[in-house]
Order: structure tokens, then C-alpha cells, then sequence
């Protein structure tokens, strides 16, 4: 995969979570709706990081750095 095709999936992926959120917005309040995303994007990396990693348990602080920077960026 190429990096345009790269930043296609991630625009596609990012508009469909965003446009979700934004339809949720509608009946929930939105400090919610956000508490939610950022508790789905948590789980969600976990779960990857689990699983793309066989030996995670030795490679969890460079993961967790991993994620913050991402979180901070």
C-alpha cells in the first residue's frame, strides 16, 4: 500500500467515527459523546497491541509511550 492509498483508509476511517459521533451528539451530550470516543480508541488499541504483539507483556512501556505520543501529537 502506497502512502496516498494510506491517507485514503485513514480519511475513510476518521469520517466514519466522526460523522457516528456527530449523529450520537444528537442525543447525547457531547462531553459524553467525547468520553465515549476516547474510552472506544483506548479499548480498542489495547486490544490491538494484544494481539499484534506476541510478547506485549515485555514490549507494554514502549506501547503505552506509543500511545501517548500519538494522544499528544
Amino acid at each position: 500500500m502506497d502512502q496516498s492509498q494510506i491517507q485514503d483508509e485513514f480519511d475513510r476511517c476518521f469520517k466514519i467515527i466522526l460523522q457516528e459521533a456527530l449523529e450520537l451528539e444528537k442525543e447525547a451530550d457531547p462531553s459524553r459523546v467525547s468520553s465515549a470516543i476516547l474510552y472506544a480508541a483506548a479499548r480498542y488499541n489495547a486490544f490491538h497491541a494484544v494481539h499484534a504483539d506476541a510478547d506485549i507483556s515485555k514490549n507494554k512501556d514502549k506501547a503505552l509511550r506509543y500511545f501517548i505520543e500519538q494522544y499528544e501529537a
